[in-house]
């Protein structure tokens, strides 16, 4: 945080110590919240507090959607410092990579997967890595018999943008 906000000058950063009977949520309890977040954000809160929503299922051809994952799966890559002397990685952090729809790996990569809707127009890659998003849905179904990607989304009508982010967030509906 300090060096993001090193140029501003109006802003301070100070670390607040934490507190002696704080403790680390364990990783079952940071699963149900994320869960329950990704759930609230396609069917509605509590009734009683937030009314219920009812998400959307969106049937889109592979020709008419565009999905790039940022950079390449950290889990997947070696760090910098286990490459050889002299080399240097091939993908940037930030560097857009298409997936390829049609192919054999694709309904893995995509099934169950919450994806981020970019708000630039642009299909650029510089444009879109760091633009706003507009909102997400979950792709629920990939059919790859019909070339058709089944989508559930809050918002009813066609995607705004045919360009899609994978990210990291998985979710199973229940």
């Amino acid at each position: 945080m300090r060096r993001l906000l090193a140029t501003n000058k109006t802003v301070t950063v100070v670390r607040v110590p934490k507190n002696d009977g704080a403790s680390e949520p364990d990783l079952a309890f940071q699963a149900k919240v994320k869960d329950a977040q990704i759930r609230s954000y396609f069917y509605g809160g509590p009734s009683i507090t937030q009314g219920v929503l009812s998400p959307f299922s969106i049937k889109v051809k592979f020709a008419d959607l565009a999905v790039f994952r940022v950079g390449e799966a950290a889990d997947t890559v070696a760090p910098s410092s286990a490459l050889p002397i002299g080399f240097s990685r091939s993908v940037g952090e930030t560097e857009l990579l298409p997936i390829d729809l049609a192919g054999p790996r694709a309904a893995a990569e995509l099934v169950n997967r919450v994806l981020a809707v970019p708000q630039a127009a642009d299909d650029s890659g510089d444009e879109i890595a760091g633009s706003a998003v507009l909102g997400f849905v979950w792709v629920s179904a990939v059919d790859q018999a019909k070339g058709m990607v089944t989508l559930l989304s809050p918002m009813r009508g066609r995607l705004p943008r045919r360009t899609l982010l994978l990210g990291s967030v998985d979710w199973q509906d229940q």
